[in-house]
């Protein structure tokens, strides 16, 4: 196979992307994997948490909840990784009751103890 020069010099190539032979321009500087995106669109998400939260070192968990919703990521994941990054996270949602509140705490909790620790390394 006569690999596409501009797929030489790709960051994915040989590692995730085996590139492609097609000549025309197909408007794909590299391919990425369902896997590659989930994780760029995560890491995008945590790294606007964390500057929310950069002054206080505090953040409300439905707002982790409500940003989370646009993408489909689990807000208790998210949760889990930003404890990891130091940040606190704060279970009062007032519309809610105590009880649910602490529900969603201990669930958190959960998650937090299965999370790798290489997913709550900051990769700025």
């Amino acid at each position: 196979m006569i690999v596409n020069s501009m797929c030489i010099d790709c960051a994915r190539y040989g590692r995730s992307c085996e590139g492609t032979e097609c000549r025309t321009w197909t408007g794909c500087v590299r391919r990425e994997t369902e896997t590659e995106r989930d994780a760029r669109v995560f890491n995008a998400y945590r790294k606007e948490l964390l500057r929310l939260a950069s002054d206080s070192g505090t953040l409300r968990f439905n707002v982790i909840e409500y940003d989370c919703s646009f993408p489909g990521i689990d807000p208790a994941k998210m949760a889990a990784v930003l404890i990891g990054d130091g940040v606190n996270i704060m279970f009062d949602d007032s519309s809610i009751s105590e009880r649910e509140n602490a529900s969603k705490r201990a669930y958190v909790a959960r998650i937090a103890t299965q999370v790798p620790r290489e997913v709550g390394r900051r990769n700025d």
